[in-house]
């Protein structure tokens, strides 16, 4: 009866008079049957121009349609930093976040060392996997690292996860006290890079609306880490691995390969969100009808996989409701 009268109500501090806890009482032991209660999920992304907002802008009503008693609303947030941040603290229902910065939170360190680990979140897929770049106009000049010397950059607005990662490597190679820092929204950047007041940016992914737009307008370059300062970053930072990137996929103007770091991006859930509910998220976004739609939200999609090495890889648990349907795909 209890937990009947929870799920029928969501109460915060309040306090039921007799009459109306009698009279839910009465609702309740009627043989009409009562509706299950809707669950209401929010779910991170990122700002407007980065890809993550359309990923949880585009599968938010997806979920919506498709799970009975579900409702799932995109929040836009400033990306991976803040994202980890409110997952940690609760705030968050469900976020899109890069797997080594989440790892950090769940086990209390570097950056989130002092802080309360996250020890309430759960993996519930992997989304892909993301190289790391920065991105120079190329009559700038500026070819590699140690070129960013005295030069203004940028890598979205604070607290994404690309200007992390931007600032981890410079820190690395021992240049983030040469270079001057910006923090501008994706569309400020692509204007900035054009007016000459931003001299390159970095972005996860690489493909993302910003960087897409720019290689429309004038021709890039990929500035490159040489392979001493690559294996130093894979060193100093957990999480990470060694891969060339392909930039003829998406950019027109970038020709060369373009030896990188990548990470894992994955789909987390609070641990409290009902592991139904979780399976139900899973089923429905592996389903032939809904995975084929994913890359018409967007190109990274296609990457979208089970995440269950990945995940033990970087030390956090999948989510039992993810954990039952891969189990159930022979996936452990």
């Amino acid at each position: 009866m209890r937990d009947r009268l929870r799920r029928f109500l969501h109460v915060r501090g309040g306090v039921l008079t007799g009459l109306v806890a009698m009279t839910l009482a009465g609702v309740l032991l009627s043989s009409t049957p009562v509706e299950a209660a809707k669950v209401y999920l929010n779910f991170a992304g990122s700002r407007p121009g980065g890809g993550w907002f359309y990923m949880a802008g585009g599968l938010s009503p997806i979920l919506t349609r498709e799970i009975k008693n579900l409702n799932v609303v995109a929040e836009s947030t400033q990306g991976d930093v803040e994202n980890v941040r409110r997952m940690a603290t609760g705030d968050l229902d469900m976020a899109i976040v890069h797997a080594p910065t989440m790892a950090e939170a769940y086990l209390g360190v570097r950056s989130f060392k002092g802080k309360k680990p996250a020890k309430d979140v759960r993996v519930l897929m992997k989304f892909y996997d993301s190289p790391f770049g920065v991105l120079t106009l190329q009559k700038s000049g500026i070819k590699t690292f140690d070129d960013l010397k005295g030069k203004t950059i940028a890598g979205g607005p604070a607290g994404s996860g690309s200007i992390k990662n931007f600032k981890m490597a410079l820190k690395a190679f021992g240049l983030l006290d040469t270079v001057k820092i910006r923090y501008l929204t994706y569309a400020d950047e692509t204007n900035a890079m054009i007016d000459g007041t931003l001299d390159a940016a970095a972005q996860n992914g690489l493909h993302s609306a910003w960087t897409l737009s720019l290689d429309a307008q004038r021709p890039l370059r990929l500035v490159r880490m040489s392979e001493a300062q690559r294996q130093l970053f894979l060193k100093t930072y957990a999480g990470f691995w060694a891969k060339t990137y392909d930039p003829t996929k998406v950019f027109k103007t970038i020709k060369e390969p373009y030896p990188t770091i990548w990470n894992s991006v994955f789909w987390v859930a609070n641990k409290r969100v009902p592991e139904k509910i979780a399976y139900d998220i899973v089923k429905t976004v592996f389903t032939p009808k809904v995975k084929k739609t994913l890359p018409k939200i967007h190109r990274l999609m296609r990457g979208i996989a089970n995440g269950v090495e990945e995940a033990k890889k970087s030390g956090l648990p999948m989510h039992p409701g993810a954990a039952r349907y891969w189990k159930e795909k022979g996936i452990n």
